[in-house]
């Protein structure tokens, strides 16, 4: 409707974009698009709206989300003019352990119909336009202004006419499992509990606290540091990171130094870590603990990994591709197992342990059990990894997989519910459709159409059916597939190319 109004060109129309420079810079200081804001405007007063001034005032603020009161006058194709007030939410990506989609869950809640399962007793804001932007990790949500009692003026009976309603509207659900609970998978989940209080249940009354620990150092911090102080020590029971981002300031950490360490027990992406006051080294040539055997699948799942954490461990992968490009100081490599469990082969640079890699090889590795926010195994040496002799046969995909999405991230990438082959993250097949994200800039109209078309084909929570190439997955580390719907059967690759919104992409091999 915008777009079309904006090609007209009438005097009436040009007044859309008619911004002083002063609501310019505020808009853009808080990544307010004044085609949203027309948008939101014309589906709160249901008219055809062309013009509108804009001031703001944040009613809530914080490190990752803030919520602004957006004011002014509006005006219609008609020439009358509607003082309005609107609400715009924008939130960041945020981690909450073991639950990655939370961050983005009131995005989803609102985007689904299950406002229409709420009682006369409750409601929630209208919700005049919802937008996520899956590479930025953030969304917007252009809310109904609620002027009524909030926080601290709530009274006792409020709170407990709210939890009686609450509660039925609760018995309702699960007495009913109506169908727009089905749409929504990323609610959260039992497993989410689970691995909450096993991520945590060995450190929360240490955590900010300072101790003494003692062990042995089992990798050289030159080797896996990246610059920084950051390497392990273990006991006979577990073991942690040290960290520091100044490691000259404490000796040399090698392989075999048993130390005594005074700090404070933080924790960063999941990884439990020591921030070290005081490095005393006790006696150097120990025995570095023996590593413990654990499969892929059980070094990449919370209810094994977590009480194994910062130890010595050794696991047999399968390497999908060895990338070239150093990340923060090393290389992230895709690693498998037969049933194409995953997890990341986290191989610092100074280790030079990379050269021993080659694609679609099975090996056996020896490292340290880490996290950033997934687990990752990380090898100290080149020693560390040793090529099976003979082979394996290579992992075989099954012929087909169901997941379902969990977000559109353009014309040809989504991200899906449920992980296939170890994997979130994918990439269509055979097809190619401009980038909404080319190097921090937008291909144009062409990519945000072609990314609504797969937005309006595939909605979230949409149950599709996965055939994964013969080479699964790429070295982006993305499913490489095509899908279909899986209710009507539906190409949807095919589709995107029938109706011209992304051509046919073949690369030979």
């Amino acid at each position: 409707m915008i777009l079309a109004h904006r090609q007209e060109g009438s005097k009436q129309n040009d007044r859309h974009v008619e911004q002083s420079n002063e609501e310019k810079r505020r808009m853009e200081e808080i990544n307010i698009k004044f085609e949203t804001l027309i948008y939101a405007l014309s589906r709160r007063f249901k008219k055809d709206i062309i013009s509108a001034d804009c001031q703001t005032m944040p009613l809530q603020g914080g490190t990752v989300g803030n919520v602004y009161l957006v004011t002014g006058i509006a005006e219609t194709a008609d020439g009358e003019k509607l003082p309005y007030r609107i609400v715009l939410k924008i939130q960041k990506k945020w981690e909450r352990y073991g639950d990655p989609g939370s961050w983005r869950r009131e995005y989803d809640l609102y985007a689904s119909d299950l406002g229409a399962t709420f009682s006369d007793a409750f409601r929630w804001p209208t919700c005049y336009h919802a937008e996520i932007n899956a590479e930025e990790n953030k969304f917007q949500l252009w809310l109904e202004f609620i002027d009524g009692v909030t926080g601290l003026d709530l009274t006792g009976d409020m709170y407990e006419q709210a939890a009686l309603e609450l509660g039925r509207y609760q018995g309702k659900l699960y007495a009913e499992q109506p169908a727009v609970l089905q749409s929504l998978p990323n609610l959260s989940h039992a497993d989410f509990m689970k691995n909450t209080y096993l991520h945590y249940r060995s450190w929360p009354a240490l955590s900010g606290q300072m101790v003494t620990i003692q062990g042995v150092v089992t990798a050289d911090n030159s080797a896996i540091g990246g610059g920084k102080l950051s390497t392990f020590v273990q006991d006979a029971t577990s073991g942690i990171n040290v960290f520091a981002v100044d490691a000259s300031a404490f000796p040399a950490l090698t392989e075999g130094k048993l130390v005594e360490i005074k700090g404070m027990i933080t924790a960063y992406k999941g990884l439990t870590e020591i921030t070290p006051d005081t490095i005393t080294v006790k006696a150097e040539g120990q025995t570095v603990p023996a590593p413990l055997t654990l499969s892929l699948q059980q070094a990449s799942d919370a209810t094994t990994a977590e009480p194994n954490k910062g130890r010595i461990v050794s696991v047999r992968g399968f390497v999908t591709d060895v990338p070239t490009t150093v990340s923060g100081g090393g290389y992230n490599v895709p690693t498998i197992d037969e049933q194409f469990n995953g997890m990341t082969l986290r191989v610092m640079a100074e280790t030079n342990a990379i050269g021993q890699l080659k694609a679609k090889t099975w090996y056996d590795f020896t490292g340290i059990l880490g996290q950033y926010d997934s687990y990752q195994l990380m090898p100290r040496k080149a020693a560390d990894v040793t090529e099976l002799n003979p082979q394996l046969p290579a992992p075989t995909p099954a012929a087909n997989y169901t997941s379902t999405v969990a977000s559109v991230v353009d014309g040809d990438t989504i991200h899906l519910t449920t992980p296939v082959l170890g994997v979130t993250k994918l990439r269509f097949l055979s097809i190619d459709t401009p980038e909404k994200n080319y190097e921090g800039q937008s291909q144009g109209y062409y990519a945000e159409a072609a990314s609504a078309k797969l937005a309006g084909l595939l909605p979230v929570g949409t149950e599709v059916v996965i055939e994964t190439g013969q080479d699964p997955i790429d070295g982006y580390g993305r499913l490489l597939a095509h899908v279909y719907v899986k209710s009507t059967g539906l190409d949807v690759n095919k589709e995107m190319v029938r109706t011209g919104n992304a051509v046919n992409y073949f690369i030979w091999p």
